[in-house]
């Protein structure tokens, strides 16, 4: 029997941690479902044009910074999503990179 999966399916990207990381942050990893948040950061950014950092996603989605900013490099690389060029003040001051859905 082929276990191989077809080229037309999609599958889950894999769990991301290093080979030093303990068990645990393996586990944590393996836990994240990260199509579905990259999906949930796509949609905030495509309800507002004007963009936004990643701290206002992850306020939108009551969901945790740490949480949210993995799914930002992965959806430019996906042509998803853009950097903007803006800064936006964002926690503590400090600029935060304005994101846009493409």
């Amino acid at each position: 029997m082929n276990t191989q999966p077809s080229l037309f399916e999609t599958q889950p990207p894999p769990a991301r941690s290093r080979h030093s990381d303990p068990s645990t942050s393996k586990a944590a990893a393996r836990s994240v479902d990260a199509n579905h948040l990259e999906g949930l950061v796509v949609d905030a950014l495509r309800r507002h044009p004007i963009g936004m950092t990643s701290h206002e996603v992850a306020a939108y989605l009551d969901l945790s910074l740490v949480t949210v900013s993995p799914r930002f490099r992965p959806l430019v690389n996906k042509n998803l999503i853009i950097d903007s060029g803006e800064k936006r003040a964002g926690v503590g001051f400090r600029n935060s990179i304005v994101w846009k859905a493409k």
